[in-house]
């Protein structure tokens, strides 16, 4: 486990550097907070670059109504990264732009669960993957331990 705790944002390198990811820690979840503002150059060419945020997707700066940490397309593009991988949505959603696969992952339970998450497969020939893979669900349901 890694935990990102840097507000202006961390990148980690795994896979003896053949993937790297960057986010940044949401200290409030409020429209000033971008989290995908000021993501870095790709850090390596020749490695897998995933951006991590968590947000809520506006289609234009115009239609920014008002919501805590906004994410546009243009934000997602901007990233010039292989995938990016959203949270915020409870509904599995593809964000993607012309240039950059976004996904947000959904919710796998409650309300608005799909019972699917994605699986994200960064191939080296045919770039980036992403499916949908049944969740199932614990016997008892979901509840705290």
């Amino acid at each position: 486990v890694v935990f990102i705790d840097d507000q202006d944002g961390t990148t980690v390198k795994l896979l003896d550097g053949a993937l790297h990811l960057w986010g940044k820690a949401m200290a409030m979840h409020d429209r000033s907070f971008r989290p995908l503002r000021d993501v870095p150059a790709r850090p390596d060419p020749n490695a897998w670059w995933v951006v991590l945020g968590h947000g809520h997707l506006e289609h234009t700066e115009d239609d920014l109504y008002g919501r805590s940490s906004p994410v546009t397309p243009a934000d997602i593009e901007a990233t010039a990264a292989d995938y990016v991988a959203l949270g915020h949505w409870h509904v599995r959603t593809d964000a993607s732009t012309e240039n950059v696969s976004a996904w947000y992952s959904g919710a796998p339970y409650g309300v608005a669960a799909s019972h699917q998450m994605n699986l994200i497969d960064l191939h080296p020939v045919h770039g980036v993957i992403v499916s949908s893979v049944p969740v199932e669900l614990p016997p008892a349901g979901c509840r705290p331990a």
